[in-house]
């Protein structure tokens, strides 16, 4: 296995008392920003990304704002955050809470819809916050993990395209169709 800074030459480590956070980017999909995370103590106020946040929570709970209302994601849920969408984020216990997730950008999964065969698809639109699906939270897992350990690109690339195929079918829309409901 080749040592970490060649797997990931982008991986960046930040810590203090309340929170430790692992930031990296990988090569899949053109490039993938991963974080891996616990915090204790750490409150994010109102703000977006550029791509969707897809997370798992492994430990404690999250209580965020997205989507015009307030949400928890407990151990195992998924977390959803479209791309440009105003969310938060903070505990929503005592023990704080760790996550792993990745950040997409919606052109990397308006791509995959391409590939799919869904010319009038686009980027999803993911409408639930937080999603419980134990079998896709198993496989996000195992993506992570293959990211982490294996210094196979075509098995994380093959996982993470599986994983990101049946995140969008069970649970994503078409962000055209929903831009067009709106004109």
């Amino acid at each position: 296995r080749p040592p970490r800074s060649t797997l990931f030459p982008y991986t960046t480590l930040f810590r203090s008392k309340d929170f430790k956070a692992e930031y990296k980017i990988t090569e899949e999909l053109g490039g993938l920003e991963i974080l891996n995370a616990e915090y204790e103590k750490q409150n994010f106020s109102r703000h977006s990304h550029e791509g969707y946040t897809l997370g798992i929570i492994e430990q404690g709970a999250q209580r965020f704002y997205r989507t015009g209302g307030h949400h928890i994601a407990a151990q195992d849920a998924i977390i959803l955050v479209n791309a440009d969408e105003v969310h938060s984020g903070h505990s929503a216990t005592e023990g704080g809470w760790a996550y792993r997730a990745m950040y997409p950008l919606p052109e990397q999964l308006a791509k995959i819809t391409q590939e799919l065969n869904l010319p009038n698809y686009g980027a999803p639109y993911f409408p639930r916050a937080v999603v419980e699906d134990p079998e896709l939270a198993n496989q996000l897992r195992l993506v992570f993990n293959a990211i982490d350990e294996s210094d196979n690109r075509l098995l994380r690339e093959t996982l993470m395209y599986g994983m990101l195929v049946k995140l969008i079918s069970r649970h994503g829309k078409s962000s055209l169709k929903i831009g067009r409901a709106h004109v």
